[in-house]
């Protein structure tokens, strides 16, 4: 199992603390190949860590992609809905619109074959009650006339 980067680097800072030192300098003597070792096993871990870590960005990044997708998706069902749903509800209105003007127009229609009908009635007793007083009319006329012979040319 590889160590982590952080564990590689504390080595190597443990190596260097163990080191012996050189007298009257603050410099100290370690061994090349083992702090190189531990230098390239540090890098490496850390490229590995860089890997797993772009992995992961790059794994979450999908994630808040799909998760926006399907908000999407969730949104635009959403308003589909809403429009068919308004869609019905003026397919509704447009219906018994139609229907509430084909209702009045009947309803319209035969008050005006009542209110004709009635019209009809009053004129025709008019009729016949004027046709009445006509033949009145003339009956008084031709009498009158009888009794003062009006009619007669020889008068006039």
């Amino acid at each position: 199992m590889t160590q982590s980067a952080a564990d590689l680097v504390a080595a190597i800072k443990t190596l260097v603390e163990q080191a012996k030192s050189v007298p009257m300098s603050a410099s100290c003597m370690v061994n090349r190949s083992e702090v190189v070792g531990l230098l390239d096993q540090a890098m490496s871990a850390v490229r590995e860590e860089q890997d797993a870590a772009t992995k992961a960005s790059g794994a979450e990044a999908i994630a808040a992609a799909q998760a926006e997708a399907h908000q999407i998706v969730a949104d635009a069902r959403a308003e589909a809905e809403r429009i068919v749903t308004e869609d019905e509800l003026h397919a509704e209105a447009v219906a018994k619109a139609s229907e509430l003007t084909d209702r009045t127009k009947s309803e319209t229609d035969a008050l005006r074959r009542e209110a004709d009908a009635y019209v009809d009635q009053r004129m025709a007793e008019l009729e016949a009650y004027m046709s009445k007083t006509l033949n009145q009319l003339k009956t008084m006329r031709s009498r009158l006339s009888e009794r003062s012979g009006l009619d007669d040319p020889t008068d006039a």
